[in-house]
C-alpha cells in the first residue's frame, strides 16, 4: 500500500475537517447567544435547503468533471463565502441573517466533506478490501478537532471571531494548494492486495438498486435522527449556559477537541483491525444499537445538568459514528462500478441526506418545538428500528456480492 495516496487524503481530510469545526463552533456560539433558540429550526431549515442546492450542483459536476478537479472550484467558493462573512460579522455583529448564514456555511461544509472525501477515497482505494486505508484516511478530521479545539479553548477569545473566519479562508486556499497532489489512481501496487470487480457482474441490477434503496433509507433515518439529537442537544447547552456567548463555545470547543481524541485513537489503533475482522456488519448496525441504548436513558433526566450530560453522550456517540460506522459505509460503495457509485455517494450523501434534514427541521420548526424532551427522545428512538433493519439487509447483500465476487476472481485467476 503506498503511503502518499493515504497521506494525500489524510491533509484533505484534516484541512477541511479544521474549516469546518471552527466555523461549526463560530456559528452555533454566535447564533445561540446573539440570536437565541426560538429561531434555531429556521436556521436548520435554512441550512439543509441550501445544501440540498449545493449537493444539486456538485451531482452535476461530478457526473461531468473528476471529483478532483471540482475540489478547485468548490473550495474556491468556499475561501470567498468565509472571507465575505468575516467582513459581515465585523460591520454587524448581531444580524440574525449574518451569523445565519454563519451557520448555514458550515451545514455546507459538513457536506460537501462528505461527498468528495467519500468519492475520493472510494476512487483510490477500491481495489483494496481492507478498511485500513478508509480509516487511516478519516483520521485527519479528529487530528483537526483536537488542534482546533486547543486553540478555541486556550486563544479562540483573545484572537477573535472575526480573525478565525480569517483563518477558515486560508485552509480553503491550502486545500486548493493541495488538490494539485490529490490521487488519480488506484493507491495499490500490490496485486495480491487487489480485487478486480468482474467483467460481468454476478449479480442483477435489482440486486444493485435493493442495496442502494437500504443504503438510503440508512443514511435518510439517520439524519432525522443526528437533527433531532442535535437539536436537543444545543437547546440543553443553552439553556444549562444561560446563554453565555464564551462559555458556550469553549465547552463546543472542549466537546470537539475530547470526542476527536478518542475518534483518532479508535480510528488509528482499533477501526481498522476490527473492521477488516468481523465486517461491516458490525459497524452499521452497531451504532444505532448504541444511540438506542443512550435513548432509553435520555428519557427520564429532568435537571438541566442532567439532561445536557445525557445529550451529550448520545452526541459523543459520533465518535463510534465516525471511527467505524462512517468507513464502513464508504467502503460498502465500492462494490458497484465508478460512475454508478459516485452518483450514488452525491444522491445518497449529498441530496436525500440534507432533504432528510430539511423535512425534520421542519417538522421542528411547525410541530415539535412545543414537545418535551421526552416526546422528542421517544421519536428518534423509535426512528432507529427501521434504521437497523435497513442496515442488516444491506450488510447481507454487500456481503453477498463480496464472497461471489472474491469466488469469481479465483476462478478467473
Amino acid at each position: 500500500m503506498e503511503s502518499r495516496p493515504i497521506g494525500v487524503l489524510f491533509g484533505f481530510a484534516f484541512l477541511t475537517s479544521a474549516a469546518y469545526v471552527l466555523t461549526t463552533a463560530i456559528g452555533i456560539g454566535l447564533f445561540l447567544a446573539r440570536v437565541g433558540l426560538e429561531s434555531l429550526p429556521l436556521v436548520l431549515l435554512a441550512s439543509a435547503i441550501a445544501v440540498v442546492v449545493v449537493s444539486g450542483v456538485t451531482y452535476g459536476l461530478v457526473n461531468r468533471i473528476p471529483p478532483r478537479r471540482c475540489v478547485f472550484a468548490v473550495w474556491g467558493g468556499l475561501a470567498l463565502a468565509s472571507a465575505a462573512l468575516s467582513g459581515a460579522v465585523l460591520n454587524a455583529e448581531d444580524s440574525a441573517i449574518v451569523l445565519g448564514l454563519v451557520y448555514v456555511l458550515a451545514e455546507v461544509r459538513g457536506c460537501l466533506n462528505t461527498v468528495y472525501l467519500t468519492t475520493l477515497m472510494t476512487d483510490t482505494f477500491r481495489q483494496t478490501e481492507s478498511k485500513r486505508p478508509y480509516t487511516l484516511v478519516v483520521a485527519g478530521a479528529p487530528v483537526a478537532g483536537i488542534m482546533v479545539g486547543l486553540v478555541l479553548t486556550y486563544g479562540g477569545i483573545p484572537i477573535g471571531n472575526v480573525r478565525l473566519l480569517q483563518l477558515v479562508t486560508l485552509l480553503d486556499l491550502a486545500v486548493l494548494g493541495l488538490a494539485f497532489f490529490l490521487p488519480h489512481r488506484v493507491a495499490l501496487k500490490d496485486e495480491s492486495q487487489r480485487i478486480e470487480t468482474p467483467a460481468v457482474p454476478s449479480f442483477s441490477l435489482p440486486t444493485f438498486s435493493r442495496f442502494r434503496t437500504h443504503v438510503t433509507v440508512m443514511v435518510i433515518i439517520k439524519a432525522a435522527v443526528l437533527t433531532l439529537i442535535g437539536f436537543q442537544w444545543k437547546v440543553s447547552v443553552s439553556q444549562y449556559w444561560n446563554a453565555d456567548e464564551s462559555a458556550m463555545i469553549v465547552y463546543f470547543a472542549i466537546f470537539y477537541a475530547i470526542s476527536d481524541g478518542l475518534i483518532l485513537i479508535t480510528q488509528v489503533f482499533v477501526a481498522g483491525r476490527l473492521l477488516d475482522r468481523f465486517g461491516i456488519g458490525v459497524a452499521l448496525c452497531g451504532y444505532p444499537c448504541l444511540l438506542a441504548i443512550v435513548g432509553c436513558a435520555a428519557m427520564f433526566p429532568r435537571s438541566p445538568l442532567a439532561m445536557m450530560a445525557m445529550l451529550t453522550v448520545a452526541r459523543g456517540m459520533d465518535v463510534v459514528r465516525r471511527s467505524f460506522h462512517d468507513p464502513a459505509l464508504a467502503s460498502a460503495f465500492t462494490i458497484m462500478s465508478k460512475q454508478v457509485r459516485r452518483q450514488s455517494i452525491v444522491i445518497i450523501t449529498g441530496i436525500a441526506k440534507p432533504v432528510s434534514e430539511v423535512i425534520t427541521a421542519l417538522l421542528l420548526f411547525t410541530f415539535m418545538m412545543p414537545w418535551s424532551g421526552f416526546q422528542i427522545t421517544a421519536l428518534w428512538w423509535v426512528l432507529i428500528l427501521p434504521w437497523l433493519l435497513a442496515a442488516f439487509a444491506a450488510n447481507r447483500i454487500h456481503r453477498s456480492v463480496r464472497t461471489n465476487q472474491a469466488l469469481e476472481t479465483n476462478i478467473v485467476g
